[in-house]
């Protein structure tokens, strides 16, 4: 049994379950956005977006891994596979 003082309940909750919400909702988001302005244009404002609900603190680092994760995915895909993304 959980001593009284015990701050496990103490509102934790409740910003999880907020943050989880923003995140499905940027997940969905992301997926309509890729059959509106595509993998290169939608990807790297996903990237960004995560890492702000993630509370980073640096919009530059995020937007170049962005761009650089989006550029890696994109070259893998379509150079060595064969693969065209939407």
């Amino acid at each position: 049994m959980p001593a009284e003082n015990d701050e496990e309940g103490s509102g934790g909750p409740k910003l999880l379950w907020g943050r989880f919400a923003a995140g499905s909702g940027l997940a969905l988001a992301y997926v309509v956005a890729m059959a509106v302005v595509g993998f290169l244009v939608a990807t790297p404002l996903f990237v960004v977006a995560l890492g702000r609900l993630m509370r980073s603190k640096s919009l530059v680092r995020d937007a170049l891994a962005g761009v650089g994760l989006t550029s890696g995915a994109w070259l893998l895909f379509t150079r060595l596979l064969y693969v065209s993304l939407p």
